[in-house]
């Protein structure tokens, strides 16, 4: 008989099979990598007023490692970790707030939906993303975490540079449905919604077999 502990080591076994066998019959690679850095903007509930305030908080602090996978030439899912930190220029160097970010989003490849001309297909693409994300903020002037969950949508555009990677800009927004700590790293008593921006520019690379194109070019 069989030990307990042996059954998750076969389950695993038999999913990662059972995986491998379904990517080998697709006639596209499914899988891509995305790396992107840019910058967030806190759109409401910014501690400095007016656009210049708002302005104030652009600069490379932000990071969105992702993996994408295509269950069709159009539809598919990606999975993201992003790291962004809220600090104004004008403000000292420990008055900040830092958010740990997973998400999970749905992923609808556009020019693949509309039928458009070949030549514009074949080197450029369009992602529309949307989906739910979850934050750990921590402030650099407190000891206090805040947990955020929220709502995000955005779009990617990609341009192709190979069969194996593109130049991707990636636009998210984010709908936080309670925070309780400021972008001013400053603690609130009670929580509050918010809307943040988030611009981002970076590489796509296709995983797979060679001998076969990524869905978003099939």
């Amino acid at each position: 008989m069989k030990s307990t502990s042996t059954i998750p080591a076969l389950l695993i076994i038999m999913l990662l099979f059972s995986t491998t066998a379904v990517w080998a019959q697709k006639k596209f690679n499914p899988l891509s990598l995305e790396i992107a850095v840019g910058t967030p903007v806190p759109v409401t509930a910014s501690p400095l007023p007016g656009v210049g305030g708002r302005l104030q908080y652009i600069g490379p602090n932000a990071i969105n490692l992702a993996m994408r996978y295509m269950h069709t030439e159009s539809l598919g899912l990606r999975g993201h970790y992003g790291r962004s930190t809220f600090q104004a220029r004008s403000a000292a160097e420990s008055n900040s707030v830092t958010y740990n970010r997973l998400g999970l989003e749905g992923a609808v490849q556009l020019l693949n939906v509309f039928p458009l001309d070949y030549r514009i297909k074949e080197k450029f693409g369009l992602l529309m993303t949307g989906g739910l994300a979850m934050s750990v903020a921590k402030s650099s002037l407190t000891s206090k975490t805040d947990v955020v969950a929220s709502l995000m949508g955005g779009g990617t555009l990609q341009i192709k540079l190979s069969e194996k990677m593109s130049l991707i800009g990636v636009g998210n927004g984010y709908i936080n449905l309670s925070q309780s700590v400021g972008y001013d790293g400053v603690s609130k008593s009670s929580g509050f919604k918010s809307l943040t921006l988030e611009g981002l520019i970076g590489l796509q690379i296709n995983l797979g077999d060679p001998k076969k194109r990524h869905a978003d070019w099939y």
